[in-house]
């Protein structure tokens, strides 16, 4: 994707994914990359064959909010930072 090589459908625009599928919607994108999220979320090994790629982050982003929303239970938000308030830590 990043370099301009990844196949396109020749009149949808649609990119080709390496597994032949093309999906119209984030709902069906989400639908296909994760079947049954609500039984299967907490299955690590099934979560580790999936991933959905996207050139970038707020696409990522609200694909994540709208997966989050699927799931059952309380949502937290965590916050962190990557840097060092006092040197002395």
């Amino acid at each position: 994707m990043g370099d301009g090589k990844a196949p396109e459908g020749t009149s949808t625009g649609l990119i080709i994914m390496p597994c032949g599928q093309a999906v119209n919607s984030p709902d069906e994108l989400l639908s296909k990359v994760y079947p049954n999220i609500q039984q299967n979320f907490k299955d690590q090994d099934w979560l580790s064959h999936r991933a959905i790629r996207a050139s970038r982050n707020d696409v990522l982003e609200k694909l994540n909010v709208t997966i989050q929303k699927q799931l059952p239970g309380q949502k937290y938000a965590y916050k962190s930072i990557n840097c060092i308030l006092n040197d002395d830590e």
